[in-house]
Order: structure tokens, then C-alpha cells, then sequence
């Protein structure tokens, strides 16, 4: 669904950008009455800490690849990630100002 699509690629780039580590399957859920909302759960690795072992740094399952790969979603799944960093990225200054208010 778009919904997944939508949120898969959101919190995949969301996690590489927060530093999330320790991803694999059991970290992932899907969510909602459909179950079409993907979200990360377990975040004891976040900001760069990382377990002696360890995923990719954006580690999408294999069993999501193939099946994105199955439907032809794969290169338009990437594309959506392509911009939803670039959206973050030319947003970094604003993004960085917000995330200095809850430091202090």
C-alpha cells in the first residue's frame, strides 16, 4: 500500500538520520488497523552507539526488498528515500535549531 511505502520510507531515512543501530527484523513493526504503517521499535542504540554486532546502516529487510523488487516498487521505494533525505537536508539548519532547544 501507499501507506506502508509512504512510512517505510520515512522511517528508514528518519532512523539513518537519528543514528539508530541494532535494526533488524525484531526491531520493526507494522502498525495500524491494516497493518500498513511501518515503524522502528527498540531504540537502545541510537546516536551513533553502536552493539559489537550490527546491521547496515539503513537495513531494509530482505524480505521487504523482494517483495518491492516483486511488485516493480523497488526503484520508485528509493526514490522516495532520495527525497525524503534530500528534504531533510536542505532543511538541516531549521531541523538543527529545533533539535538544540531540547539539549539545553
Amino acid at each position: 500500500s501507499r501507506a506502508l511505502h509512504h512510512s517505510a520510507a520515512g522511517a528508514f531515512i528518519a532512523g539513518f538520520v537519528l543514528g539508530l543501530a541494532d535494526r533488524h527484523q525484531d526491531n520493526m513493526l507494522l502498525v495500524g488497523p491494516r497493518r500498513d504503517i511501518f515503524v522502528h521499535i527498540d531504540f537502545g542504540y541510537v546516536a551513533g552507539a553502536r552493539p559489537w554486532f550490527d546491521a547496515n546502516l539503513l537495513p531494509i529487510p530482505e524480505r521487504f526488498y523482494r517483495c518491492l523488487t516483486a511488485s516493480g516498487k523497488w526503484d520508485e521505494f528509493l526514490n522516495d528515500c532520495v527525497f525524503a533525505f534530500t528534504i531533510l537536508q536542505a532543511n538541516r539548519a531549521a531541523l538543527i535549531a529545533i533539535a538544540q532547544t531540547f539539549v539545553k
